[in-house]
């Protein structure tokens, strides 16, 4: 069996401990003492595994975190993570609203990645119908 697995606050690179200095590049494994959850969540947008990134962009949609938007907005074009962007667009519209990205998402209704395409169009689509987006 495993023990817990962390990763470097500066550089992401695997660590053996919580807390001290990264054997990679020096910087501190812990968070910031200052670091809220928010601050937490966005940090796992860049995190080398998929899943946590996934969450949380979703869970910054959900609490409709406002200081995600720059970094959401960037997101929404990456090319090597297309289920991240598509995630992110959700978050997005939820953060700031259907109408506030209603040029963007019929941008991204005709490019972009499938997972991307489609989310867009769903939420274009969709006006107050069966699913629940917030905005």
């Amino acid at each position: 069996m495993t023990g817990p697995r962390y990763y470097c606050w500066s550089c992401y690179a695997p660590a053996q401990t919580a807390s001290g200095r990264c054997e990679h590049c020096g910087g501190r494994i812990e968070a910031p003492p200052e670091a809220d959850y928010a601050d937490l969540l966005m940090w796992a947008l860049d995190h080398p595994l998929a899943e946590r990134r996934l969450v949380a962009a979703q869970v910054l949609g959900q609490r409709r975190e406002a200081r995600a938007e720059g970094r959401l907005r960037e997101l929404v074009w990456t090319r090597e993570d297309p289920y991240l962007a598509a995630a992110a667009v959700q978050a997005l519209v939820a953060i700031v609203g259907r109408q506030a990205c209603a040029d963007l998402l019929t941008e991204l209704a005709t490019r972009g990645p499938a997972p991307v395409r489609r989310t867009a169009t769903d939420l274009l689509s969709d006006h107050g119908g069966t699913r629940k987006v917030a905005g």
